[in-house]
């Protein structure tokens, strides 16, 4: 990465940050990078304008729990989150159920279809 000197034009950009909070008007928002070596969170407030572009890194409700029923944007194929007992959940669609084939992890599901992924039930209480 090369150093930024003062003056000079740079593209940066965060990865992996959490939005934290929203200004009242909604043009602000405070961004919160992943903690350093030092498990030190940086806080930040930016605009929320043309100059700033935001791309999701992971689907609105993300990380999935157990029961969950997921599903692809502008589809019909849907994962149901089950446990395997030992902490690790998996996406099992019908088509695994069908042909017998071992489902993917949500780490994995999250690498292949990321954003993509839409919540579509939750189970309350």
């Amino acid at each position: 990465m090369a150093t930024p000197t003062v003056g000079s034009q740079a593209d940066i950009t965060l990865l992996n940050v959490t939005v934290a909070e929203l200004s009242p008007d909604n043009v602000w928002a405070r961004i919160e990078l992943e903690p350093d070596a030092n498990n030190q969170v940086v806080s930040v407030w930016i605009p929320i304008d043309t100059r700033v572009n935001v791309v999701p890194s992971v689907p609105a409700n993300w990380p999935p729990l157990e029961m969950d029923v997921w599903g692809l944007t502008g589809t019909t194929t849907k994962a149901w989150v089950v446990s395997d007992g030992a902490g690790n959940l998996y996406f099992v669609t019908e088509q695994n159920i069908r042909k017998k084939t071992t489902p993917i992890s949500v780490a994995q599901a999250l690498a292949v279809y990321g954003s993509k992924l839409e919540l579509m039930y939750r189970p309350t209480a």
